[in-house]
């Protein structure tokens, strides 16, 4: 799973280098906008920055995934607690994900995808369903979802990261993901 987080770590930061050339034309000046997000967020300042990050991605970029999660993630807390199956999971029944560190290993798309995954895993929680092979799939097809309306948003590709879930989403119908999930 390691080698998984590493490997979508790898192309997000090699797809925000595309097209970046020693000719760029400045960009018009922008007003800065402001992140207007509910989510708590318990990290030492360079993983909080990383997350604002991803938030303003979400809200700027992607309205409806932004509402998504910040209708139903309570809080993003850093933890030193057990991740056994990737670097974040949900706290079942409290509307709380954990990390374990996103400082100098993921970028703010990265976090952004993971906070789509999970907060869709809370809004299953919040309808009574359980942790299933099902909702994996669910959750990586808003994952793909979200990527697409990137895609949209900034005019540039996404597709490696969209094939990269959809082989995980084979991975799990294959029982090759997830096995031990009904």
């Amino acid at each position: 799973m390691k080698k998984f987080f590493a490997t979508i770590a790898v192309a997000l930061i090699l797809l925000q280098f595309v097209g970046c050339g020693a000719e760029k034309k400045p960009e018009p000046k922008q007003e800065a906008a402001v992140l207007r997000s509910n989510v708590k967020i318990t990290a030492d300042a360079a993983n909080e920055k990383l997350i604002l990050g991803a938030l303003w991605i979400l809200q700027e970029r992607t309205p409806d995934f932004f509402r998504l999660v910040d209708e139903n993630v309570l809080e993003i807390r850093k933890s030193d607690g057990s991740f056994t199956t990737g670097p974040v999971k949900t706290i079942e029944g409290t509307g709380r994900i954990e990390f374990k560190n996103f400082a100098g290993v993921h970028s703010e798309y990265n976090i952004a995808d993971f906070l789509v995954h999970e907060a869709t895993h809370i809004v299953d929680q919040k309808k009574g369903l359980r942790l299933s092979k099902a909702a994996e799939i669910r959750a990586r097809e808003a994952e793909i979802e979200f990527f697409k309306q990137l895609e949209t948003a900034e005019k540039r590709s996404f597709a490696s990261m969209i094939k990269f879930v959809e082989n995980e989403i084979v991975q799990i119908r294959a029982g090759k993901l997830y096995a031990d999930l009904d």
